[in-house]
């Protein structure tokens, strides 16, 4: 008598085949888990640079902006202040006056704002007042978190020093050098022209 063949699988062949299968989607979610948690490191570090291009293009913007305008509250003769200087505030980095305000963003129409930016805590912020000579903070804009220190200096004719005294010839420093520290970049060192530069 002869034997009938079945056709199809037996039972290990089937397991052993969904086993396979298993792996394979474990291996596949696995891969899939490791792509989106990267995505959303890329993502973060992405907004953090954006965040430190931002704050660069105002710094930039503030800087090469600056006019040789005496500030408030100071001798009546420096126009740009550090907090190296005799009675500023210790959160103070950077003050300035700078023109090209825009329509609507100066007091007075003269096309001059009050500039400053502080280190609060580990925060950079933006001081904008209206005048130049306009009481209290302004609009406050936090521009970098994460920042530990903030130190600016002045160059002129090639010195680097933390306070600038106007003289005769030259009213303004050629640079502002800015040191920053950030949690996440460590050292940032800038060097920002006035002006057109020498």
């Amino acid at each position: 008598m002869a034997r009938r063949t079945r056709a199809g699988f037996t039972l290990t062949e089937v397991l052993i085949a969904l086993t396979i299968f298993a792996l394979i989607a474990a291996a596949g979610t696995a891969v899939m888990g490791v792509s989106i948690d990267s995505r959303f490191t890329v993502k973060a570090a992405s907004e953090r640079l954006a965040e430190v291009q931002r704050m660069r293009a105002l710094l930039k913007a503030d800087v090469s902006q600056a006019v040789a305008r005496p500030l408030a509250g100071g001798d009546g003769l420096v126009p740009l202040r550090t907090r190296a200087a005799v009675g500023a505030d210790p959160t103070l980095v950077l003050a300035l006056t700078r023109t090209g305000a825009g329509a609507g963003l100066d007091e007075d129409g003269s096309g001059l704002i009050g500039i400053e930016y502080h280190l609060v805590e580990d925060r950079l912020e933006r001081r904008v007042r209206p005048h130049p000579d306009a009481p209290g903070s302004g609009v406050v804009q936090v521009v970098a978190t994460g920042v530990t220190v903030a130190e600016a200096s002045f160059v002129a004719l090639g010195v680097d020093t933390p306070v600038f005294e106007p003289r005769l010839r030259q009213t303004m420093p050629d640079a502002v050098r800015l040191r920053l520290t950030m949690e996440t970049y460590g050292p940032l060192d800038q060097l920002l022209l006035i002006g057109s530069g020498r």
